[in-house]
């Protein structure tokens, strides 16, 4: 679910620029989400946690469930990871995360987390784990300031244990808004995507017949998709799909549906709020330009034009930035421990977490990102419960891109999409 805040847990208005199915967003309504990406780290995760549940960390108290019991092995690790880092020079930290081994969630291999999986999950990783780091890890004596084992098999174990722990954190602060994000599924797109991608249309679904049964058990699973992105619920879109009979019911099925299932996926990467500030004249072609307000220190300026200049560029094009010391401008501000945000899509207010390192990967990839919503770009990922399965689903739409991944960079989708906004 693509969403901003302007607090932890902070009151949105949900307006077309965020990416629900449209009439819902008509339908807005003010309510109160968590902003979270889906490759926000564990620290990331710890910060709002700590500030909305701090009772979670009190290891060795009695725990209402598999979850909760998670999210303290998960905190008890981080905390181990920093007594030991304490004492270790910069290049020999533990990290349980890196650019290179970050995972993720691409769209043909979606995340699902529950309370089973979570529950299930931790206690597979706790039956592999090394007698020594789980005598420690699951205990409740003091944590030590070394490893007790290889740092290979620490990080390895680490992060699978690192893992659970964000799902158990996503569903603690993302189940009470469980309505929420079942009519979220509205925008669940991968019925489009696999159509799409499988070169499944009006014309050769007419080869029906001569199909093989597994596929068109598929291409049935991705036609209730569709239905579903019609704002259908899904008992009536699986009801409606299993009373056609014939290769005419499935091509007229399709042909009901596929438009509307294109706009859903098309919301997720059109800029939808443009901006009248940036200028890129068709006859200075290779360069456009946006005001920023110029920001109180040297460090600070230089990171923004660093970071976005560096990004923001394709081919022989590039954005520069130009600092300016007046209002209406996008501009930035720094807040102690909050999750890194936009105040909406193709707003001006950036607000950074001023405990973060301006030198940290995250901190660097994450003004490229939220600038990219100052730009008017929503964020390609998405995030709905799936009632059937009581579980929470979520997926980037191309890990690739700078506003679906952390992995992602500037792409060639991105740039057509500002020269059609902004060219003129």
């Amino acid at each position: 679910m693509r969403v901003f805040f302007t607090s932890i847990v902070a009151t949105i208005l949900i307006i077309s620029s965020f990416g629900w199915a449209d009439s819902t967003r008509n339908n807005a309504q003010k309510i109160k989400l968590p902003h979270l990406d889906l490759d926000v780290t564990s620290q990331e995760l710890r910060q709002l946690l700590m500030k909305q549940k701090p009772n979670l960390f009190s290891f060795g108290k009695p725990v209402s469930g598999p979850v909760e019991y998670a999210l303290q092995i998960g905190e008890r690790l981080l905390s181990w990871v920093d007594i030991i880092n304490a004492n270790r020079a910069k290049e020999d930290k533990l990290r349980l995360t890196s650019p290179q081994n970050r995972v993720s969630y691409p769209i043909t291999a979606p995340n699902h987390y529950s309370r089973r999986t979570i529950e299930l999950g931790l206690a597979a990783v706790k039956a592999q784990m090394p007698l020594d780091m789980r005598d420690i890890l699951f205990g409740e004596a003091p944590l030590p300031n070394k490893n007790p084992i290889t740092d290979e098999d620490f990080i390895n174990f680490g992060r699978k244990v690192d893992r659970i722990y964000q799902s158990a954190a996503r569903w603690t602060m993302l189940i009470q808004f469980k309505g929420i994000y079942i009519e979220a599924r509205v925008d669940d797109i991968r019925g489009y995507y696999f159509l799409q991608t499988n070169g499944w249309n009006q014309n050769t679904l007419k080869n029906w017949p001569t199909i093989d049964i597994d596929t068109q058990a598929q291409i049935k699973e991705a036609l209730i998709g569709i239905c579903i992105n019609a704002r259908n619920s899904f008992a009536r879109c699986k009801s409606k799909i299993d009373s056609v009979v014939d290769v005419t019911g499935i091509v007229n099925f399709y042909k009901l549906y596929i438009q509307k299932s294109a706009g859903v996926y098309k919301s997720f990467f059109e800029i939808s709020n443009a901006r009248r500030d940036i200028k890129w004249n068709k006859g200075s072609s290779f360069l456009a330009s946006i005001p920023f307000l110029t920001p109180s220190s040297e460090e600070v300026k230089r990171y923004i034009k660093e970071n976005i200049e560096d990004e923001y560029s394709w081919k022989s094009w590039g954005l520069k930035i130009d600092f300016i010391n007046q209002n209406p401008a996008p501009y930035v501000v720094f807040t102690p421990g909050v999750v890194p945000h936009v105040e909406y899509i193709g707003g001006n207010k950036i607000e950074m977490d001023a405990n973060a390192s301006l030198d940290e990967y995250e901190v660097q990839w994450t003004i490229r990102h939220e600038f990219g919503h100052v730009l008017g770009f929503p964020d390609c990922y998405h995030e709905f419960f799936d009632e059937v399965n009581y579980e929470f689903i979520n997926y980037q739409i191309d890990v690739n891109d700078l506003m679906c991944s952390r992995a992602g960079n500037f792409t060639q989708r991105i740039y057509d999409q500002l020269e059609a906004s902004y060219m003129r």
